[in-house]
């Protein structure tokens, strides 16, 4: 996850940058973590919300789509139980107030569930059926798929991302080229956070 300046070790400042672009108008922040693998990137999402950001946007609650091919993974997000080096990079205090040890595990508290669905989809046949403030799409489309297809996925994506919001792909991976209407987010063009405007 990245960091932002002035903000706990775990706080991603997509989350931070998109909250602040919406807060004056939304009922909810809609996120979407796509190819969201054992449910590592949602719950941190909420935990970053809950922990660190929730006290700045009072009232106005975070909800994430997360999404994944394969049923094995997903099962496992659900159960949000995790290996110690699983957390090692969250913050210690994330660690103790968002986990209960269950043996050698530890398990995510309920509350920091809530909000967090999970569907099976394939990126390339379908997507969740509503708009998003934040999509996160990382080391999958634009690492794995032909440019072709990065292309159409791009498109499809765009189709869900609500106007002003947050589309972070990895670090390392480019957008194809035609990518219309995403600029690099201000003060954030090392981080692969894009803004739409269409």
């Amino acid at each position: 996850m990245y960091v932002a300046e002035g903000l706990p070790p775990g706080v991603p400042l997509y989350l931070q940058v998109t909250a602040y672009a919406d807060y004056d108008l939304a009922v909810s922040l809609q996120a979407a973590s796509l190819g969201c693998a054992s449910g590592e990137e949602p719950y941190t999402l909420t935990l970053a919300w809950q922990f660190a950001l929730t006290p700045q946007f009072p009232g106005l609650p975070l909800e994430v789509t997360a999404t994944d091919v394969v049923v094995a993974v997903l099962e496992r997000a659900r159960a949000a139980c995790y290996a110690a080096t699983n957390l090692k990079l969250l913050p210690p205090a994330w660690r103790e107030h968002g986990f209960e040890r269950m043996g050698e595990r530890f398990c995510l508290r309920a509350r920091f569930r809530e909000g967090v669905t999970f569907l099976q989809q394939d990126l390339r046949t379908a997507l969740p059926e509503r708009q998003f403030d934040l999509i996160l799409c990382r080391n999958l489309v634009f690492t794995y798929f032909d440019t072709p297809t990065q292309q159409a996925m791009l498109a499809r994506l765009l189709a869900h991302q609500q106007p002003g919001g947050a589309l972070v792909i990895g670090r390392r991976e480019a957008l194809p080229a035609g990518a219309g209407g995403l600029l690099p987010w201000p003060n954030a063009e090392r981080q692969a956070i894009f803004r739409y405007t269409p």
